[in-house]
């Protein structure tokens, strides 16, 4: 009873001295996953993106069009975002200039 009450107490403690949060990955996303650094100009995440097949705490499968699965840990992963960003109608008048032209 007071181990468990312990042990709970020191996992709040370690995850507010860390900043610790929850991944925010789910099963659908489209991924990009790290690489190792070959030479110092590789970029840091694999250029092809993955798609999230599988999520288990942090463990997470992302997996290509082609064959071959990838099993990382969620610290391994950044989302990236596919759909195109919307913009809002604007309204279009013509300038007050213009009100009195005829043609």
């Amino acid at each position: 009873q007071n181990d468990a009450r312990n042990k709970n107490i020191s996992a709040t403690n370690s995850d507010a001295r860390y900043a610790a949060t929850e991944h925010k990955l789910e099963v659908g996303d489209t991924v990009l996953v790290k690489q190792k650094e070959v030479n110092k100009y590789s970029t840091p995440f694999n250029p092809e993106p993955l798609e999230i097949v599988e999520v288990k705490g942090t463990m997470i499968t992302g997996r290509r069009d082609d064959p071959g699965q990838v099993t990382r840990n969620a610290s391994h992963f950044k989302k990236i975002i596919t759909e195109e960003p919307r913009r809002g109608e604007r309204l279009k008048r013509t300038p007050k200039n213009f009100e009195d032209y005829t043609a």
